[in-house]
């Protein structure tokens, strides 16, 4: 059902933009059996096409790097500008005027619309624009200008478990104190007793609150206090 339901319809995070900060920069994301090649085309576009030759669909790129001069499909040679149009063919006249047809040509293109600082993909040509589908997690994050940061590494591996389980133990950090002891200040103690604290949350849930419960009931929180209240309480 995700293959069939999800993964065709929504946004996803195919790339940090500063991965491919020149022009002909590419990053390759695949998902399940589909390939999308993400490239930078000039210092303000940003393109996506599925990663296949429009002649017999073998891949064009693989992994990341750098294709300023084009994509060239390496069976028979066809070559596609970074816009997504064909350039050349060997032998045009092989072919009937409606199989050269320009349109049809093409490279086919995925929808890819930035923020964040990254570059989102999305198979489905009715899904909502990628701002809309965000919220209010993109006017949330703008307060920490994620666009700024920048990756000190980036680590990838297959698991042998559903993506949902994987993605659970990650952004959950209850584990912290005894899978990551490494990670406790200094002087903080695994198994502790009962009492064991990661730190002091009472001022930031103080904090939070003010925040987020507005006239009673939860609303949108404010941004900048939520990021003043996790410092203050040295998250």
């Amino acid at each position: 059902m995700e293959n069939e339901l999800l993964w065709p319809r929504v946004w996803q995070m195919a790339t940090r933009l500063e991965h491919i900060p020149n022009t002909g920069d590419f990053v390759e994301y695949e998902i399940l059996d589909r390939s999308v090649v993400v490239v930078r085309v000039d210092a303000t576009t940003i393109k996506a096409y599925e990663n296949t030759c429009r002649h017999r669909g073998v891949k064009l790129a693989s992994g990341s790097g750098n294709i300023a001069s084009g994509f060239t499909c390496p069976f028979h040679g066809w070559c596609w500008g970074l816009n997504g149009e064909n350039t050349f063919l060997y032998q045009p006249d092989l072919f009937d005027e409606a199989q050269r047809d320009s349109d049809d040509l093409r490279l086919k293109e995925v929808r890819c619309e930035t923020a964040a600082g990254c570059a989102f993909i999305n198979f489905d040509k009715d899904a909502p624009p990628l701002r809309d589908s965000i919220e209010p997690w993109g006017s949330f994050h703008e307060e920490w200008r994620v666009e700024d940061l920048r990756a000190e590494w980036w680590l990838s591996c297959a698991l042998p478990t559903n993506w949902k389980l994987a993605m659970e133990a990650f952004m959950e950090g209850y584990h912290v104190m005894e899978t990551h002891p490494q990670l406790l200040p200094p002087g903080h103690k695994q198994r502790a007793g009962a009492n064991a604290v990661y730190r002091d949350l009472s001022t930031l849930n103080q904090r939070l609150s003010s925040a987020t419960q507005l006239g009673g009931g939860l609303q949108t929180p404010d941004t900048r206090s939520y990021i003043d209240a996790q410092i203050d309480s040295g998250q």
